[in-house]
């Protein structure tokens, strides 16, 4: 066919018009989809991040009592809100929560939204800002530890051979240095060894029981025992009544023996002028116990035995 002819010439006309039209209609649609983004990138909107906080760096002397990391919730101001909303809400992100700015005192940290928000906002994207927190404080359970020295005391169990006796423990070192939580710490006054006897070895180690929560790079001390051979010193005495009984009076067998037990250095601390024995009776009978008066500043570990313990007096008028 000829394409000079005016129906060739109307085909072609029409032809050019469907191709236009199509064209037309895909820069319209993407004039409309460009109109729509940026007007919903210039929109403004609010959404939720969910984030976590991971403590770390904390104060001298602190510890954490939860190694765990503490969710929280902010609601974010952004514009492209209805782009991007549900990808940003589904973000989730581990904050490290720096605590060495803060005092390490009680049983945690609590830490104020503003601050937690000052710690959230480098990590926004640009052109978001923080709305709300929740929670709006957080708390970060921790305890406090203090180094202390503490005397050591030693828990013993006395078996000694006969005729000895312990004078005292001597402790190398006599007290450690402990490292726990404060109040563990200032609670103690001593710290005790595990229970050991004495029998033939006076020079031994010995752990020591170390509270739980409580530390130190000691675990054993060296113990040896101070020991003196018992000896026997004794004095007679004549009893006496101690308020006046008739006219007159007779002791039969008057005369008492009185050992004293102890070290050597202990028995001459003996005061023997200031000890008297008195003789009580025995209710209507004439016989009497016998007790000794004037041992107020007899030694701590020294003994004594009287012999008779009884006595045996007659009254004459």
């Amino acid at each position: 066919m000829n394409s000079n002819t005016p129906k060739a010439w109307f085909d072609q006309l029409s032809k050019r018009s469907a191709a236009l039209d199509w064209k037309v209609l895909l820069a319209c649609i993407g004039i409309s989809a460009l109109i729509w983004l940026l007007s919903s990138l210039s929109t403004e909107g609010e959404f939720t991040l969910h984030y976590r906080f991971l403590p770390s760096e904390l104060p001298e002397y602190c510890e954490l009592r939860s190694e765990e990391e503490i969710p929280f919730e902010i609601q974010i101001k952004a514009k492209g809100i209805s782009v991007f909303s549900k990808w940003i809400e589904r973000d989730e992100k581990v904050i490290p929560l720096l605590l060495n700015s803060f005092p390490c005192s009680g049983e945690e940290i609590s830490i104020p939204s503003r601050r937690l928000i000052s710690l959230i906002t480098p990590h926004l994207s640009e052109g978001q800002s923080v709305v709300r927190i929740s929670p709006d404080t957080i708390f970060v359970p921790i305890t406090k530890k203090l180094s202390n020295k503490i005397p050591l005391r030693a828990n013993v169990q006395t078996l000694l051979p006969p005729g000895l006796i312990l004078e005292g423990i001597i402790m190398q070192p006599d007290s450690i240095a402990v490292e726990g939580d404060e109040r563990l710490i200032r609670a103690l006054k001593a710290i005790e060894t595990v229970p050991f006897e004495l029998k033939d070895t006076l020079i031994q180690i010995v752990d020591i029981n170390l509270p739980q929560g409580i530390s130190s790079t000691l675990e054993q001390v060296r113990i040896k025992a101070k020991t003196a051979q018992i000896e026997k010193r004794s004095i007679e005495l004549q009893p006496q009544f101690d308020r006046p009984i008739g006219k007159g009076e007779l002791l039969v067998d008057g005369i008492c023996t009185v050992s004293f037990f102890g070290t050597r250095a202990e028995l001459k601390r003996v005061n023997t002028s200031k000890i008297r024995a008195v003789i009580e009776p025995i209710g209507e009978s004439n016989l009497g116990t016998i007790r000794l008066d004037g041992l107020e500043e007899l030694p701590k570990n020294v003994e004594y035995l009287i012999h008779p313990s009884e006595m045996a007096f007659l009254i004459t008028e």
